[in-house]
């Protein structure tokens, strides 16, 4: 059940520089983005290569997305509960290893619907393995349909005011899907239908074989669309070759203005101490107000929410000296019951501003140490996709950026899997905690449903890495 169309071409030649992809078209699903609640975008071809003829084609299944899944209340949040355990896990794992003694923001949101597209098409104990690492524990097409169920969700929590300065205040939130396949393969009619149902995507074809550079560059191009230029160039030179057979993408992003802002004219600058012992100046934010707090012997924490008190940031605040501790911690068991923890407090705030780029990641030796490790060697079977060709994944990989300040936070995420062959006012206020960060810390950018978007730590907010 399957219509196919040509891209049109395109001549952008660096992903700062433009857009290389046309809303309207049948290639990547939007939910809530920039092509609409349900429409989606089709990725013109081109690559930057001007005497490089278009070199794609899409392929999307005629199966109309769902736009009202049905999920039962406790199945749903069973879902969330699982694929907030697998993103913090991965995080976990990312933390012992490449991102110790570094600033770290990924996501696991995004991370989650790259691989669960992926997960659509495997078989066997590449199936097995997917599924005991996501914790599916559903019958049928239920943690597909849920997965839909929560892009809509998130889509939904978009709002858009202006205050009586003329300020725009905002929350958008897109989650973006699209799957880039070798133009002489094809795609089993099931799995597209899953695809155009779930996940309101197509298949972009792209002639790997011959023009692997250029079809790197469409999807560069795809991903910089989907998330306001803020994520350029996730798969860098040689993440894609001849050899390349299939790249799944995800693309995240975020705005949101706080509900109440820190006034600029009282961020200064502040002592921050950080792991190694030594004393830096970071610009901090102050402010004073009531929010969700909460104090334990291990770690402090404070919610701010961002317009329309549906998403909120999670600051978590460890004891000094106990940050490696407290890191070791986080699980979804233990973020939710943080969550559940936190209580109004009147309370001073000092929070610094931070930015980063942690750019292109792997997600590969993490994913294997929760348990997939199938779908990375010869044996692995993604027979649900396609019978014309075995494939492997050769490596999963992410680029986030977050920038954090008086007004709010913007955030963005892409994932590729690449594949180959083989409150209420109080009158009389009692005296403000105080919640200074001075200290290396940990933040989760999180759905009022507690569906993680963004998560990570710093431990030196003077650096933008």
């Amino acid at each position: 059940m399957t219509e196919a169309g040509s891209g049109g071409a395109g001549d952008r030649k660096t992903a700062a520089a433009g857009s290389g992809v046309d809303a309207g078209g049948s290639g990547g699903g939007a939910v809530g983005g920039r092509a609409g609640a349900s429409g989606s975008a089709g990725v013109a071809a081109g690559g930057g290569d001007a005497k490089q003829k278009p070199l794609a084609d899409i392929t999307r299944s005629s199966v109309a997305a769902d736009t009202a899944p049905a999920v039962a209340a406790d199945d749903y949040h069973t879902f969330i509960q699982h694929i907030d355990q697998f993103g913090l896990d991965l995080g976990r794992e990312l933390a012992k290893a490449d991102f110790a003694k570094s600033n770290l923001i990924y996501s696991p949101l995004s991370a989650t619907y790259a691989l669960a597209m992926t997960y659509a098409g495997a078989r066997g104990q590449t199936e097995a393995e997917m599924k005991a690492m996501f914790g599916d524990t559903f019958a049928g097409t239920t943690f597909h349909t849920s997965a839909n169920r929560l892009a809509r969700e998130l889509a939904s929590r978009a709002t858009r005011r202006v205050d009586s300065e003329g300020k725009e205040i905002k929350l958008e939130l897109s989650l973006a899907d699209a799957l880039f396949l070798e133009r002489t393969l094809d795609l089993k009619p099931e799995f597209l239908d899953l695809l155009a149902r779930n996940y309101d995507s197509g298949v972009q074809r792209l002639d790997f074989m011959h023009a692997p550079e250029p079809s790197r560059m469409i999807i560069n191009d795809w991903v910089a669309e989907q998330t306001h230029d803020r994520i350029l160039d996730l798969l860098r030179m040689g993440d894609v070759d001849s050899a390349t057979t299939l790249v799944l993408v995800n693309a995240l992003y975020f705005y949101g203005s706080w509900i109440t802002p820190f006034n600029p004219a009282g961020t200064r600058d502040a002592d921050f101490h950080t792991l190694a012992g030594t004393t830096l100046q970071a610009s901090t934010m102050h402010m004073q107000k009531q929010t969700l707090y909460v104090s334990t012997q291990d770690f402090s924490a404070a919610q701010l929410a961002y317009e329309g008190g549906h998403v909120q940031m999670t600051i978590v605040l460890p004891a000094e000296g106990k940050f490696e501790s407290v890191r070791g911690m986080v699980t979804g068991a233990w973020f939710e019951q943080t969550r559940a923890m936190l209580k109004p407090e009147l309370a001073n705030i000092a929070l610094p501003k931070f930015k980063m780029t942690v750019g292109t990641f792997s997600l590969a030796k993490g994913l294997q140490a929760l348990g997939m490790a199938a779908a990375f060697g010869d044996t692995a079977d993604f027979s649900g996709m396609s019978s014309g060709q075995a494939m492997k994944i050769s490596d999963v990989l992410q680029k986030c950026f977050i920038a954090v300040d008086e007004g709010g936070t913007e955030a963005a995420a892409a994932t590729a899997v690449v594949l180959t062959g083989t409150a209420a006012s109080i009158s009389d206020p009692p005296k403000p905690v105080e919640f200074v960060v001075d200290r290396p810390f940990l933040f989760f950018i999180s759905d009022e449903n507690g569906a993680i978007l963004f998560s990570g730590h710093v431990v030196d907010p003077t650096l933008d890495n």
